[in-house]
């Protein structure tokens, strides 16, 4: 028999093992078996963070506006431009700021590659403003540090410093501290290298009362544009030198904010696949109408997620020239159409999208003579003017607010435009009145406060001060009596001059700004009452309003002429005691003085 071969003994396997198999098996078989429930969207992705541009191609924006950005870009980083503040104006959602952060990140990328740099990462190469990162420094210095830390950001360390979120500029110490910080970074010496600044500003419009005894200056408390935030002399004398740069942005057409949606539309096909073709483009164009790109990117994502809830957008917006250019030419927008829905569509879009119709109708009674370059008959104009008087008379009645645009465009739809030349539209000349009221007003009232100090109404004081008081004060019997003043008395709160319209804005920080005029020595005179004023112990202030207050009887017509006759004496006498103790060499100067003292007769 052959020899019995020995069996070899079985491997012996622990159960721990084999149940770890069975679980890699069951596993691999679980996550190999499709899924079958369809998962949701992921809320926690905001599309406008999933979607955001990477590279500058893909920039929501008309090409010819990211070109003349990115070439003014790039020569403030090569150095190749005097510009140190390049600002960006427009609506909200126009692409300002993403636009500049990736023209920042190309050129600043060419830029470091062409110098012997310390570092190669380019994620400190925009430096942005935070307003809430204020530690232990006062706000209103807050901006100043930031900008004297970032002089050291040039050379190999080269970063753009972009400015969108601003201080609190409503307040006055914070604003007048923002600009001074402005104003030395860009007018510092020529040889000092700075990095390029660039600000971004979404310009807000707020609807502000234009009734009558309201104060309604345009300035930074009612309207948020680059001239009140910079302030008209920072701002033009910086352009005037090529220091300052200002591009102005556009709602985004509707071309482009179509693309870029129906884009996104392509990539989340798994959510869109379950819409209407018709309804899905439908809600694109209303989408697209409104020039806000990251607002309707938003508006995307939740109707995406509850296609049966209402849309909801933000109001369109529109400006001042804008709105008059709809109403006087008519929207291009609907040329198309027939002549009556072209203009029944215009006049609501301005309706929708303009708010403050009290300035709309000054600007129209300032503007609607452009048409055809002014050329058209006389009756047309006419009929405008009387349809604007006729509405200012139902300003109370909410429902006939629109009656003034109504009426002007149907006059100006009979003026047969033979021509497309035009006049430059201008900014109503109201808030230059109220400048110039102001001003009035306020010198008149210090006149009575610190000179006569009498109880006088505005009216009473501007009739007798106003206009005759110079009158005397400039005749040769009054100086020859009293002696010459430095200089001569003009009319109190300053001459009358026309107030022009043009296209200037007229910004007014407030009611003293525009206080640089002519020297006058009635402006003399009451700073110099004022500083005396200032002057006073503050014993001598207590002593006075101690004195007892003794009763009076009911003024009658007399009495009151006696008080006026009173203090125009009183006003007399102080210029002639002034008069007394002025130098012998001020009386000296005039030759007819001194020709009648050489005479005997003085």
């Amino acid at each position: 028999m052959p020899p019995r071969r020995n069996k070899k003994p079985l491997p012996k396997h622990e159960d721990e093992s084999l149940s770890e198999e069975v679980d890699d098996d069951t596993e691999d078989t679980i996550i190999a078996k499709p899924s079958v429930k369809r998962s949701k969207p992921d809320l926690a992705v905001q599309w406008i963070d999933k979607y955001e541009p990477k590279r500058v191609e893909e920039v929501c924006i008309n090409p010819k506006k990211l070109k003349e950005v990115g070439e003014l870009i790039e020569s403030m980083i090569f150095q190749r431009s005097d510009c140190r503040l390049l600002v960006l104006t427009g609506p909200a959602g126009c692409s300002k700021s993403t636009c500049v952060k990736l023209l920042a990140k190309k050129y600043l990328a060419e830029f470091h590659s062409s110098h012997i740099t310390l570092s190669k990462s380019t994620d400190g190469n925009i430096v942005e403003y935070c307003d809430s990162n204020l530690e232990e420094t006062h706000q209103k210095d807050h901006f100043r540090d930031f900008l004297d830390g970032c002089k050291f950001l040039v050379g190999g360390n080269l970063s753009l410093i972009l400015i969108e979120d601003l201080p609190n500029v409503f307040h006055s110490d914070t604003l007048a501290s923002f600009r001074i910080a402005l104003r030395d970074w860009i007018f510092a010496d020529k040889p000092l290298t700075l990095p390029p600044v660039v600000l971004c500003l979404s310009e807000v419009e707020m609807t502000q009362s234009l009734e009558p005894g309201r104060k309604a200056y345009y300035n930074i408390d009612n309207n948020l544009t680059v001239e009140t935030l910079l302030g008209k002399d920072l701002l033009y004398s910086g352009s005037a030198q090529g220091l300052v740069r200002r591009i102005k942005f556009l709602p985004i057409a509707k071309t482009f904010m179509k693309k870029t949606l129906n884009r996104i539309v392509a990539c989340e096909v798994r959510v869109f696949s379950k819409f209407n073709k018709g309804t899905l483009n439908g809600f694109i164009n209303s989408m697209a109408d409104s020039g806000d790109i990251r607002s309707s990117i938003c508006n995307l994502q939740f109707w995406s997620l509850f296609p049966q809830m209402p849309l909801v957008q933000g109001d369109p917006q529109i400006s001042l020239f804008h709105a008059v250019g709809k109403i006087v030419h008519s929207s291009s927008k609907y040329q198309d159409l027939d002549d009556d829905q072209s203009d029944a569509l215009s006049i609501k879009t301005v309706a929708d999208a303009y708010s403050n119709f009290s300035l709309l109708y000054l600007a129209l009674l300032e503007n609607y003579q452009i048409v055809n370059g002014g050329e058209f008959d006389i009756d047309i104009a006419s009929c405008v003017v009387d349809a604007l008087s006729i509405n200012d008379t139902l300003n109370d009645i909410q429902e006939s607010r629109e009656y003034g645009i109504m009426a002007v465009r149907a006059n100006l739809r009979r003026v047969k435009v033979k021509t497309s030349r035009t006049h430059p539209m201008k900014f109503p000349r109201h808030f230059k009145t109220i400048r110039e009221s102001s001003r009035v007003q306020r010198e008149v009232s210090d006149y009575v406060r610190y000179i006569t100090r009498m109880q006088l109404s505005f009216r009473q004081a501007n009739l007798v001060y106003g206009c005759l008081l110079p009158r005397i004060y400039n005749s040769f019997k009054y100086k020859l009596l009293n002696g010459r003043t430095r200089f001569s008395y003009n009319r109190l709160g300053g001459s009358f001059s026309p107030v022009i319209a043009d296209d200037e804005l007229p910004v007014m920080e407030n009611e003293h700004e525009f206080d640089s005029r002519e020297d006058d020595q009635f402006k003399a005179d009451i700073q110099q009452a004022i500083m005396e004023d200032s002057a006073v112990q503050p014993d001598e202030n207590q002593s006075d309003l101690s004195d007892a207050i003794s009763e009076s009887g009911v003024d009658t017509d007399e009495d009151l002429n006696d008080t006026l006759d009173e203090g125009l004496i009183s006003s007399f006498k102080k210029p002639m005691l002034r008069g007394k103790v002025r130098e012998a060499e001020d009386i000296s100067d005039d030759p007819e003085l001194d020709m009648l003292v050489s005479q005997g007769m003085l």
